[in-house]
């Protein structure tokens, strides 16, 4: 059950209470107990919510990528916060950037249904995440709970990007350390060991 995610929605309703949200269909009921009526759930296993088993699976397995009918559907639906649920699909993909990344890394496919451009991941755990549309909240609200580096199921393609300077130490430390805040019994000791890799690969300081 997404406990976490139910407790970062009802710490932060000031400022998403009122915003579409879609959930994944399995966690409606949960939901639906535990934030209706603030939060209105998007659907769950209720004969009333059918008519739209069509309409979303659909979208998200339209083979063209980029998903442009998964956009068009949350566009459709006004949705400005998605909570993702882990275990979703991988996909293949070259990171973004420099060309010599010409292998592909196997991704969480919400890279690519939630791109990072227009989409901040503001919490996750072992459940699942809480995406938000950019340009629904405000940006100082986003900057200070986004996890820019330390993003869920993606430590492949991390561990890459940081050896190659493309991602921040200090960013992967402080997300590594509000993660660790958040979920005290947490084991982040892959990433601990990351970032001690990237401290005796950087040259001393002169």
């Amino acid at each position: 059950a997404p406990n976490h995610i139910v407790r970062f929605l009802k710490a932060e309703r000031v400022t998403l209470a009122g915003h579409p949200l879609m959930n994944s269909w399995g966690w409606g009921g949960y939901l639906g107990y535990w934030l209706y009526p603030t939060y209105p759930i998007f659907w769950d296993g209720r004969f009333i919510f059918h008519h739209l088993l069509h309409e979303y699976p659909e979208a998200r397995s339209a083979p063209a990528l980029p998903p442009k009918e998964y956009w068009k559907f949350l566009d459709r639906h006004r949705i400005d916060i998605v909570l993702w649920k882990r275990g979703a699909r991988i996909v293949e993909q070259r990171l973004p950037g420099r060309p010599r990344w010409s292998r592909k890394f196997e991704r969480p496919s919400y890279v690519v249904y939630l791109p990072q451009a227009d989409w901040a991941l503001v919490s996750w755990d072992s459940d699942g995440g809480v995406f938000v549309r950019r340009s629904a909240f405000p940006a100082s609200w986003i900057a200070a709970r986004e996890y820019t580096a330390l993003r869920f199921d993606d430590f492949e393609a991390l561990a890459a990007q940081a050896k190659a300077g493309e991602v921040r130490r200090s960013v992967l430390a402080a997300e590594t350390e509000r993660f660790a805040r958040e979920h005290p019994k947490a084991n982040v000791g892959g990433i601990q060991l990351l970032l001690s890799e990237l401290e005796r690969s950087q040259p001393p300081a002169r």
